[in-house]
């Protein structure tokens, strides 16, 4: 019975992939690997995100959440759900989406492991200049404007040292 289950799942895969080869084939639709990988990013990332709750592996929170928001920003340019104008086409536009993947991998993380706050601190720093630099790529933040509040660093170290004063206190 178990064969029965470990082979169901991998033999419709194959059928819909035969099927979709076929209308291809057939002059049905066309599909290219540009419009197809967004998809297989958002389907690893939901089999990931399916294999926490089956499996109960809360590791797979890391690649599922990398996946799904690779995925989810490939398929949102590929298919002009919303127009990027020039914007997102070249590596050297969208590369911080890497940075917030990875970010959002360990935030995601911590949800599903909160014993584990150690994650948060790369996650929080990856996803922080990834946006950044995002904005910056999309002409939404320049340089000099970031410049002028390199201030609001110090009052974010001042806030966290209060936080950790006070909180020895209560303990």
């Amino acid at each position: 019975m178990v064969g029965r289950k470990n082979s169901l799942v991998p033999g419709v895969i194959l059928i819909l992939i035969g099927i979709a080869l076929l209308l291809r084939q057939l002059g049905v639709f066309y599909l290219d690997w540009r419009q197809i990988f967004p998809i297989l990013l958002l389907v690893l990332g939901g089999l990931f995100f399916i294999s926490i709750k089956t499996r109960d592996d809360k590791g797979a929170a890391f690649p599922a959440t990398f996946f799904f928001v690779l995925g989810l920003f490939f398929l949102i340019r590929n298919y002009d759900i919303f127009s990027f104008d020039y914007y997102f086409y070249g590596f050297e536009d969208f590369w911080p989406i890497f940075l917030i993947a990875v970010g959002l991998g360990f935030i995601v993380m911590y949800f599903f492991k909160p014993h584990d706050w150690g994650v948060l601190i790369p996650g929080g720093v990856l996803l922080f200049f990834g946006i950044v630099f995002l904005l910056r790529n999309t002409g939404a933040l320049y340089w000099r404007n970031i410049a002028d509040y390199w201030p609001l660093i110090l009052i974010a170290v001042g806030v966290s040292v209060v936080f950790n004063g006070l909180r020895r206190k209560t303990e």
